[in-house]
């Protein structure tokens, strides 16, 4: 279980200090482990004033540094590197169902995952330089 999220929003006087104009508290059990897509109501925010904060939430569980390292590699080995001898030629047709496939993934992980596509690209570039 973890700590709950508070939200404060305050104006910005120049001069002098700033004014809360309203506050929220979303609870761990609200958003964790699924996030949350929602409106909050504000209190504090005024007599008799319903304001409510807009809010998004992703959950992103992080991973091992190593584990991840590793799993780029085999990754990169499995789409970059070819299978087989270097002197054993590949039938046009399986050559071209390959790139199409590699083409179909490659747009998946841009739209689904653009984070996790710039890392396994910087992590390619690494490796040609």
């Amino acid at each position: 279980e973890g700590a709950a999220l508070k939200f404060m929003i305050k104006d910005e006087d120049f001069g002098k200090a700033d004014d809360v104009l309203g506050e929220a508290v979303l609870d761990s059990k609200e958003f964790f482990p699924n996030g949350f897509v929602g409106d909050i109501p504000l209190v504090n925010a005024g007599k008799q004033a319903k304001a409510l904060l807009s809010v998004r939430i992703d959950v992103v569980m992080p991973k091992h540094e190593e584990d991840d390292e590793e799993e780029a590699e085999d990754e990169y080995e499995d789409e970059f590197e070819p299978a087989g001898d270097a002197d054993e030629e590949k039938p046009k047709q399986d050559e071209k169902e390959q790139e199409d496939e590699y083409e179909d993934d490659f747009e998946q992980l841009v739209e689904e995952d653009p984070d996790e596509f710039l890392r396994k690209l910087r992590m390619n570039m690494s490796k040609t330089a």
